[in-house]
């Protein structure tokens, strides 16, 4: 699996991670006999990504993903897929949410970085 940012593949990716959550509503009341009770409420979704610093400018690289955090604060178009005919994908709007980069010592600089969803995230399957 990888993460595409507008069409484009996150270069250097070690891992990726996609997290959908449902925060319910407490409805209990107290004819609910004491037990907790609750009702559908907001879906959210994010990705995060984490991997190698890359510096090629033909991928989307740790210098892109900084631009579209603090330059441009730009809303973006993420995948989360295989690209493998059959498998299942997912796609949908979203801004850059934390970025990180690490360079320690005699060891290979990295990154993470994390998405949070705008609106519906959307399941495909490639053809």
């Amino acid at each position: 699996m990888l993460v595409y940012v507008n069409g484009t593949a996150i270069a250097g990716a070690k891992s990726c991670k996609l997290t959908t959550s449902h925060e319910v509503r407490d409805t209990t009341t107290k004819s609910s006999a004491g037990w907790g009770e609750v009702k559908e409420g907001k879906r959210k979704w994010t990705i995060s990504c984490d991997g190698l610093v890359a510096m090629d400018a033909s991928t989307t690289a740790f210098d892109d993903l900084y631009t579209l955090l603090i330059t441009n604060r730009t809303k973006v178009s993420l995948k989360f897929s295989s690209e493998v005919s059959g498998d299942a994908w997912w796609h949908g709007d979203a801004y850059a949410e934390s970025l990180e980069m690490d360079a320690p010592l005699e060891d290979s600089t990295t990154f993470s970085a994390s998405f949070s969803g705008t609106g519906v995230l959307t399941q495909a399957t490639h053809t």
